[in-house]
């Protein structure tokens, strides 16, 4: 199935039919394959791929289940922004059941960074639990944690690492017992949350302690007459190859199990004439796919199961098969489905509190989110959202309302309060801990605010704020509703008054703040982050230095450039709203940027708002920055470039699709 086919027939299902539409997608997403686009414009089960994929994760399974059933005392160490906290608390909780399960007698502990301390695991927390754990686990950080690493080898503690974020020194890969990080391998998953990766840590586990060392293998008819393709599902990891239909039978003998999976009688058949002699053996199991997922409680024939789970029509029988052994093992059993089904609606919330890109299983898991979160098994999430947003929600209910909540904990340096009102089950100590946080929450918007007004001129000025009185949990919130308000870098850093390094925030609101902050890492102790957003550490003694230079770059260099991808009438393009619609959830980043040749007639800046607008066409549309070079425009014929916003429109009490005027090029 090629892009154009499925854009084509995702047009065809929500009743659109434009060529040009299939242009502006399939442009749009070039980046993707054709199975993450088939995800992304058609999201569902389907998109959930095996935990297996991950190198380590058989021996992440391993160790995790020894230490319990050895009763030996297990460590999460989290992070103190959403996707930390909300993937703590799945593995804390995943963790507790599961050790009741096996009559494990491990006691969990859970840890994350508190007031004015450093983002992620270091020597001191190794210390601290060396005589109570064995193993630690950390969630959302870990990957360039190399100093407690080599403390965890000192006191013989595993650690096993689950983040997200960028690999910078490879010495972790030699010191971690094992990594789950879809950055250090780039095969899979590279769009997941720390939550998310959690998520596939825990499958992967259940998995293997249920249906330990499977191993099952099929065979498919190909369009070459003398071959057959083989499907060999080892530890839910699939593999694929031919082999010819004169060596089938030697094939199968040399297999180290003779498990064999046929669809349903009428696939058993067309092979049995092949493996007559095999089939006759006492050593050859022979099973029927509709037989497995109706002992697991599915009563679907193959194909209507395909259609149940949203996979990708296009796909090979045996590539169908295979998700379909995966997605009914880890949902036909009640002991696992009771246990993960709804997590997936609280890795949504992730997706959107990280700003991953919404794109194939990430958009499931945000569309599972708005769907499920009200009706989840955990009372506290279910008393969280009714507190913040109400019973029904939308996505952008969770970002602007949901996720705020859950972010003032740790900003205000009490991070482990927000797990321990996720794990509360008794509904008094839900409500106690949900109004002592939405105290944090006010405090967190007052501080905010009055220091930002506070520095505001001198950020403008010197674009650099050193501050030790600044919690260190509010300066990447302080740094980005600056950088809001201005077009150039701003950099926030504090030590919270106390210790000889910094930790630092930065934003570029319309350029890429990575890239700077990844020039001047020669001065950091560690960094990271994505376009938008970077974050470091850095020793006071470097601070000076690191400012002078900062300030010296010419960060126009680093101001973001947009390359239109087709040339498009914006009124045209405005008569296409209700198509796009069909996209959301969607970042900035991934909606369209299309460019048309106009007169530009007129330019003015609204009072109360400082919105500025332009007159195309005879209609005014909103640009995104203020410039004095649009009067010199006027009546000039000009380049627009631009893309597509949904703004709230509280008088009409709906959502309202609007073209943004990106750029304006002299032709």
């Amino acid at each position: 199935m090629s892009k154009r086919e499925i854009i084509s027939s995702f047009l065809r299902k929500v009743k659109f039919d434009s060529g040009i539409l299939v242009d502006i997608i399939e442009k749009t997403f070039s980046f993707l394959s054709e199975e993450e686009l088939y995800y992304t414009l058609n999201p569902s089960f389907g998109s959930i791929f095996t935990p297996f994929v991950f190198k380590d994760m058989r021996k992440v399974a391993e160790t995790v289940i020894d230490n319990l059933f050895k009763n030996k005392g297990i460590l999460i160490f989290g992070d103190k922004d959403a996707d930390g906290m909300i993937g703590t608390f799945i593995l804390k909780d995943f963790l507790e059941k599961f050790k009741l399960m096996i009559n494990s007698r491990s006691e969990i502990f859970f840890e994350l960074p508190e007031g004015d301390d450093v983002y992620g695991i270091v020597p001191e927390v190794v210390d601290r639990y060396a005589d109570k754990v064995s193993l630690i686990i950390t969630v959302d950080n870990g990957i360039s944690a190399v100093d407690a690493l080599k403390r965890a080898l000192e006191r013989n503690i595993k650690v096993i690492i689950t983040d997200h974020h960028e690999l910078h020194n490879n010495q972790i890969l030699e010191l971690a017992t094992a990594i789950v990080n879809p950055k250090v391998e780039r095969k899979y998953g590279v769009y997941l949350s720390g939550a998310g990766v959690v998520f596939f840590v825990i499958l992967g586990i259940l998995l293997y302690f249920f249906y330990k060392n499977i191993y099952l293998v099929s065979f498919f008819e190909t369009d070459a007459s003398d071959k057959f393709e083989v499907l060999e599902i080892s530890d839910f990891y699939p593999s694929f190859s031919l082999v010819s239909r004169d060596n089938l039978e030697n094939f199968v003998l040399g297999l180290k199990e003779r498990n064999l999976i046929f669809i349903d009688k009428k696939h058993y058949s067309a092979f049995k004439k092949y493996l007559n002699n095999v089939l006759n053996s006492s050593d050859t199991k022979v099973f029927l796919f509709e037989s497995i997922i109706n002992s697991l409680g599915f009563e679907y024939k193959f194909d209507e199961m395909v259609d149940k789970l949203g996979l990708m029509p296009s796909k090979k029988r045996s590539e169908k098969l295979f998700s379909l052994i995966l997605y009914s093992h880890l949902f036909g059993k009640k002991e696992i489905k009771d246990i993960v089904y709804d997590y997936i609606p609280l890795v949504g919330i992730t997706v959107l509190s990280d700003s991953m890109p919404f794109l194939s299983y990430n958009k499931f898991f945000i569309l599972e989110a708005v769907k499920r979160l009200p009706k989840v098994k955990f009372d506290s999430v279910r008393y969280i959202l009714s507190y913040t947003a109400g019973d029904s929600i939308t996505y952008r209910d969770i970002s602007m309302k949901v996720i705020p909540f859950i972010n003032s904990a740790g900003r205000m340096g009490k991070a482990s309060k927000m797990v321990e009102l996720l794990l509360s089950e008794n509904v008094k100590e839900i409500e106690k801990r949900t109004k002592e946080i939405s105290i944090l929450n006010d405090t967190r918007k007052k501080v905010v605010d009055e220091y930002i007004k506070s520095i505001f001129l001198k950020v403008k000025k010197d674009r650099v704020i050193v501050d030790e009185k600044i919690d260190r949990g509010l300066i990447s919130l302080i740094s980005t509703k600056i950088a809001n308000q201005v077009e150039y870098p701003v950099i926030v850093m504090s030590n919270g008054g106390n210790g000889e390094f910094f930790s630092g925030s930065a934003r570029f609101r319309n350029g890429n703040i990575f890239e700077i902050i990844k020039s001047l890492s020669h001065y950091l102790e560690n960094f990271g982050g994505h376009r938008k957003a970077a974050g470091f550490v850095i020793s006071k003694s470097r601070i000076s230095e690191f400012v002078k230079e900062f300030l010296s770059l010419d960060y126009e260099k680093f101001v973001d450039t947009y390359n239109p991808i087709l040339k498009v009438d914006l009124l045209e393009f405005k008569k296409m709203a209700g198509f796009f619609y069909y996209l959301e959830p969607l970042n900035d980043d991934f909606k369209p940027v299309l460019e048309d040749e106009v007169i530009l007639q007129d330019y003015k800046i609204e009072n109360y708002t400082k919105q500025c607008y332009v007159m195309i066409k005879n209609e005014w549309f909103p640009i995104v920055y203020e410039s004095d070079k649009m009067i010199e425009l006027i009546g000039e014929k000009v380049r627009v470039i631009f893309s597509y916003e949904y703004k709230y429109d509280n008088k009409l009490q709906e959502i309202l699709f609007i073209p943004k005027i990106l750029e304006i090029r002299k032709c």
